[in-house]
């Protein structure tokens, strides 16, 4: 005769399984909290990296290029880039927001280095307000020059040519600001939390 266990028995088996799986969450949430801040930690690095040194945005082109969702995989032969000739293009303004987001947009200039010479395949922008207003060649080159800044200011052009006159246009009626950011770091002691 199989009798049940007291309902106590019963209740605490059930008690120490919820409060197992509840530790196996708090677990995984430390050690997601814990990436996530490994993860922030690389993207201020990169950022301050960015604004200390220009060589990098050959490197941001380069992982531009190598992260692209549309790239094909190696074994797979690169199509021949389109040729753009004949298309014309009205300058597009491009806002921060857009900029951060250029690594995973379909408006990517996804080329292969070396492609794209004399203005095909490759967009030109002018960085109008921005670290370093200039005429720039592809989307890697601004994304560190514009994100994080609000009213930042880009606009995007089919020819090199087209940049440098919005850009010219746009220094000459004196629009042209270049944003710089300041950081203070205060060394601090027990008696500044008292």
């Amino acid at each position: 005769m199989h009798s049940d266990p007291p309902s106590s028995e019963v209740s605490s088996t059930v008690a120490s399984a919820a409060d197992r799986a509840d530790a196996v969450l708090a677990t995984c949430l430390r050690q997601l909290s814990f990436a996530v801040q490994d993860v922030q930690f690389a993207v201020n690095r990169l950022h301050f990296v960015v604004d200390t040194d220009t060589r990098v945005e050959d490197t941001l082109r380069a992982l531009n290029v190598i992260f692209s969702p549309t790239d094909p995989p190696a074994d797979v032969p690169a199509a021949p880039a389109a040729s753009r000739a004949g298309i014309d293009e009205d300058p597009v303004i491009v806002t921060a927001s857009d900029a951060t987001d250029f690594s995973s947009s379909s408006s990517v200039d996804a080329t292969v280095p070396g492609e794209g010479t004399a203005g095909e395949a490759i967009k030109w922008y002018a960085v109008v307000v921005g670290r370093r207003p200039g005429v720039y060649r592809g989307s890697a080159s601004i994304t560190s020059n514009v994100q994080r800044i609000s009213g930042s200011q880009v606009l995007r052009c089919g020819t090199e040519a087209e940049a440098e006159e919005l850009f010219n246009a746009a220094l000459d009626a004196g629009q042209v600001e270049k944003v710089t950011s300041v950081v203070t770091r205060t060394a601090m002691t027990r008696a500044d939390f008292v």
